[in-house]
């Protein structure tokens, strides 16, 4: 699974020491692009798939895609974790139907 960046939402956590992100990747992975001051994964293929960035990005800007080899289509998921569930958003790229949407219980 690949981690995108939806550059209009992050914000380099305003500017923080540290961002979240980068503080929370097991695998060193998440690092701040000096140009843009937005979130990136250095090594898409070394990613755990653990959605620790996802998780703790309070901005929603970071978001989990599918390899294409998997889905056979381009989704958007996002997560919305709240204290008793985490929902899933699954959303077909260039579709305007509604997402489908999993709820998961903590």
């Amino acid at each position: 699974m690949a981690v995108k960046t939806l550059k209009d939402r992050c914000d380099n956590c305003r500017g923080a020491d540290i961002q979240r992100c980068v503080a929370v990747c097991p695998g060193a992975l998440m690092d701040i692009d000096p140009q843009t001051l937005r979130a990136y994964c250095r090594d898409q293929a070394a990613c755990w798939d653990c959605l620790a960035c996802v998780k703790a990005c309070s901005r929603g800007a970071l978001v989990p895609q599918p390899p294409y080899s998997v889905a056979r289509r381009s989704f958007n998921l996002q997560l919305e974790a709240e204290k008793t569930f985490r929902r899933w958003y699954f959303t077909e790229d260039g579709e305007e139907k509604p997402p489908l949407i999993i709820d998961i219980p903590r």
